[in-house]
């Protein structure tokens, strides 16, 4: 079950900015906490959601994700 944290609403927009900042250094105040308008908690929403994906496209276990490279969650993602 996915905790409480990464199920908040996020929009569109917030996703579109998060995808053309993925690269650069994280503000984790911005994407974590809700600094400059982003929705409180939309980092542990979104890696929730494209994590989710990769796993349920790609494992067939837990342990079968234990040593997948970030790249390749990224790229799956359309974002790497």
């Amino acid at each position: 079950e996915a905790p409480f944290y990464s199920q908040v609403a996020i929009t569109d927009d917030e996703i579109e900015l998060a995808n053309a900042s993925l690269l650069t250094p994280c503000n984790q105040s911005k994407w974590f906490f809700g600094a400059d308008g982003i929705t409180r908690c939309f980092g542990y929403t979104y890696g929730y959601r494209i994590c989710r994906s990769f796993a349920q496209s790609v494992a067939s276990s837990p342990a079968d994700l234990l040593l997948v490279p970030t790249e390749d969650v990224l790229r799956y993602a359309g974002l790497g």
